[in-house]
């Protein structure tokens, strides 16, 4: 019995395997994106990328205490072609302080929370925005503006290679002009021990797979599981 048991855990523990191994791939989400000033968006690649490149306006070097300023964000150039009627692009941002509201005539396409900005579903659609940003009541701050832009095929799918993403840091308050800070050059050795981790992955996922039907086919001699019928079970003889 114990045995039979254990061939059938077995096949629960790789079918598992298998599933995760086999998952698709995680689904842009064109809605924008919350809290993520680590990368920006989790849905694309894990690297960003100096194929796409975008620009932030708007900032004084110097803010008035209360004022508000319109923000405009443009992907300025990418290797990432435009495909009709899908998802052309997205951003992040969140400041350090102030507040930010969507944009005279930009309510659909611009969406916000606090000191966060993202685009809309149909902001997705596009690859330029506009964000109004109100500056802190107290003065003299160091404000910090985390920014982040992508430009997407559409196809819905991380897909490694086919969306390019990037980022840079503003800093104002500390001169006359905004002070920009350029993401560090893509790190090679990463972006091999990604395409490394990719390939592992698959011949991990191929292995499960052929030990699946293995131990599938023993477990099924081992527990002596039932073909199937032709005809149905009797019920017993007739009243």
């Amino acid at each position: 019995m114990g045995h039979r048991v254990a061939a059938a855990a077995a096949i629960i523990l790789l079918a598992g395997g298998l599933g995760a191994g086999l998952a698709p791939p995680v689904q842009s989400n064109a809605g924008g994106a919350w809290d993520a000033t680590e990368r920006g968006c989790y849905c694309h690649g894990p690297l960003h990328s100096p194929a796409v490149g975008f620009s932030l306006e708007g900032l004084p070097g110097q803010y008035v205490p209360g004022a508000n300023y319109t923000l405009y964000i443009n992907i300025t150039f990418t290797d990432v072609p435009i495909t009709a009627n899908r998802s052309q692009g997205g951003f992040f941002l969140q400041a350090s302080a102030g507040r930010f509201f969507a944009a005279p005539g930009w309510e659909d396409f611009v969406q916000t929370r606090d000191n966060q900005s993202t685009q809309t579903r149909n902001g997705s659609m596009m690859r330029h925005w506009a964000v109004n940003w109100t500056a802190p009541e107290q003065a003299g701050l160091i404000v910090t503006f985390f920014a982040f832009a992508n430009a997407v095929n559409g196809n819905r799918s991380e897909s490694l290679g086919t969306d390019d993403w990037t980022y840079k840091t503003i800093r104002i308050g500390v001169g006359d002009k905004p002070e920009i800070i350029p993401p560090p050059p893509p790190q090679e050795g990463a972006a091999l021990e990604t395409a490394a981790f990719l390939a592992v992955a698959a011949v991990a996922g191929a292995f499960f797979l052929v030990s699946y039907w293995r131990i599938r086919k023993v477990a099924k001699k081992t527990l002596k599981w039932p073909e199937e019928t032709k005809d149905p079970p009797s019920q017993g003889p007739s009243p």
